[in-house]
């Protein structure tokens, strides 16, 4: 089988735009203090940072990051959940 080019770059950008407007749309209705991202920011800069989104999946039971890891990563959860364990702090 094959695929002529223009077909495939017409498949590939369409799938890009698809997925850009799915990270907006997560992104504007993230919430910071009560108020969205999209009351916050302009529409350029969630352009932005959709554009820097990048997609990662996790498995059931993965650990996604450790109380005390240094935060150098900002998560958003598209589909599924997970579970939050804080721990207290001892009081020694």
């Amino acid at each position: 089988w094959f695929m002529d080019r223009r077909a495939f770059r017409a498949i590939v950008a369409r799938h890009k735009r698809k997925r850009l407007n799915t990270k907006l749309v997560l992104l504007e209705n993230v919430k910071i203090h009560g108020n969205t991202l999209g009351e916050i920011l302009k529409p350029h800069e969630l352009h932005s940072l959709a554009m820097a989104a990048q997609f990662k999946e996790y498995s059931q039971g993965q650990v996604i990051v450790r109380q005390g890891d240094v935060g150098d990563a900002f998560y958003m959860i598209e589909t599924g959940c997970v579970d939050v364990y804080i721990r207290e702090k001892s009081e020694t």
